[in-house]
């Protein structure tokens, strides 16, 4: 076989390599978790506790839906990956105000963290979740009790506190909430919203950013 033929069957050769591993990288990059933070006024709870609660009375726990989405119907045979051990990490920082804290957030289908044996390391280093396709987690944030002018962010240390962390207190203002989402699977998700803290629970609320 001539020199030149040679050539180029291992040129057509190696470049069949290539492509075979591009698709393979572009098929696991597909297949990766997609996270959409969204903020809808069903994932909200709006309670009213009794008399003998630590914070009696109505409250609004306010929250972000966490959704992993699922792949577009035109891609074919591949499915997406569960977010696995999901764990969320949550800013506050004042835009009117010097409130600036950070704190890892809580799942609200994971346990309280009196039911654990363990509630102080539960305090420390929350349950992750896994997130299978399609389907929806709810991720606390922050809570506003009407006989408060102020709102507290809410996450697994609150227990602790008596529903109140002082140093996760948000008075009354303007907030740039950042969430972050991290995934076993090695993915990260980013998004911010704004809050605006006032006297009433009815004009308490985040918002997109548009």
């Amino acid at each position: 076989m001539p020199a030149s033929e040679i050539s180029i069957n291992f040129i057509i050769s190696f470049g069949a390599s290539l492509l075979a591993l591009f698709v393979a990288l572009s098929i696991d990059r597909i297949r990766l978790p997609k996270i959409n933070i969204m903020l809808k006024e069903s994932g909200h709870v709006d309670t009213t506790y009794s008399a003998k609660h630590y914070v009696p009375g109505r409250a609004k726990h306010y929250r972000l839906i966490v959704q992993n989405k699922k792949l577009p119907s035109y891609i074919l045979g591949i499915t997406r990956q569960t977010a696995l051990n999901c764990t969320a990490n949550i800013s506050f920082k004042g835009l009117d105000n010097s409130v600036d804290f950070s704190f890892k957030g809580r799942w609200a289908s994971t346990p309280e963290v009196p039911m654990y044996s363990d509630p102080l390391v539960k305090i420390v280093s929350p349950d992750p979740v896994s997130i299978v396709i399609d389907k929806e987690e709810l991720l606390d944030v922050f809570t506003k009790y009407g006989v408060d002018k102020e709102a507290y962010g809410w996450n697994n240390e609150s227990y602790g506190h008596h529903w109140r962390v002082p140093n996760y207190k948000l008075e009354r203002g303007k907030y740039l909430l950042t969430v972050v989402i991290d995934t076993h699977n090695g993915t990260s998700t980013k998004k911010q919203f704004h809050i605006v803290v006032a006297d009433t629970i009815e004009d308490t609320n985040m918002f997109d950013i548009l």
